[in-house]
């Protein structure tokens, strides 16, 4: 089943569906909203995006230190050895694209957005990096899943939801937003995010476009389905799967969290 789509231009008319779009999640575990986000604007960003993924020297997986994400950079995410949710196999890069450094993917603007929609989707003040600091800030960062095999295992995000409860005080739903950068038909042809519910597993980009941005549950069990894995990896000229997404950290954003 494809989820549940919500139509909205601005973060004002998701607020008048927060309520909706909550039942959504609730019940489904997932939904999705579209109009925020012009398709043809952001496929246009992709050029650059994949120029930079296959000129750019990236880190190790646990190459960098959490001030360094704090500027642009990009690492691998291969294995389990990974500083912020160790234990949770991948094939992916990261690549870090903090607000107060240089917007080199002309993005920023759009993690803006992104900001204010999963704050007020939750219902609560727009956390920005100002009224954050120093303490936290928002890791806006692009997730690069390259065709050939590019995956993220099933795991919960229970790091995420504890940096929200100490920032917030209080123990409100995590929710983890997607924004879709890529096309599923036209990027890549196979994989994506998924979530498992009551024994099912569920779809969340099934009939998805550039521009969606997809919520679940992000204490739900999910994950990245492979990207592609009948094509052969080329490390010389990546393609597959990018998606922008924002959340949380605190200064020390790669600890890993323990149980």
């Amino acid at each position: 089943m494809s989820a549940t789509v919500f139509h909205a231009t601005s973060v004002e008319e998701v607020a008048a569906l927060r309520g909706e779009i909550q039942d959504a999640i609730r019940v489904r575990g997932y939904a999705s909203v579209r109009g925020l986000y012009d398709r043809d604007r952001i496929r246009s960003r992709l050029s650059g995006i994949l120029s930079y993924i296959n000129t750019t020297q990236h880190r190790a997986s646990s190459g960098v230190t959490p001030d360094e994400i704090r500027r642009n950079v990009s690492k691998w995410g291969i294995g389990v050895a990974n500083q912020s949710q160790a234990g949770i196999s991948r094939f992916m890069i990261n690549i870090y694209n903090p607000l107060f450094d240089e917007d080199i993917f002309e993005l920023h603007n759009d993690f803006r957005t992104l900001i204010a929609l999963r704050d007020t989707v939750i219902g609560r003040e727009v956390l920005t990096d100002e009224s954050l600091a120093p303490d936290h800030f928002n890791a806006c960062r692009i997730h690069f899943y390259p065709a050939g095999g590019g995956f993220m295992s099933a795991h919960r995000d229970r790091r995420g939801a504890t940096v929200f409860g100490d920032v917030t005080g209080d123990d409100v739903a995590y929710l983890q937003l997607s924004l879709q950068l890529t096309e599923r038909g036209v990027d890549f042809h196979s994989g994506g995010v998924y979530v498992e519910r009551n024994g099912e597993i569920h779809d969340l980009e099934l009939g998805g476009r550039s521009g969606d941005v997809v919520i679940w549950d992000g204490q739900s069990v999910h994950g990245v389905a492979d990207i592609d894995p009948e094509t052969p990896f080329n490390a010389n000229a990546m393609s597959g799967r990018a998606v922008a997404l924002t959340g949380v950290f605190d200064r020390g954003g790669l600890r890993p969290l323990k149980d």
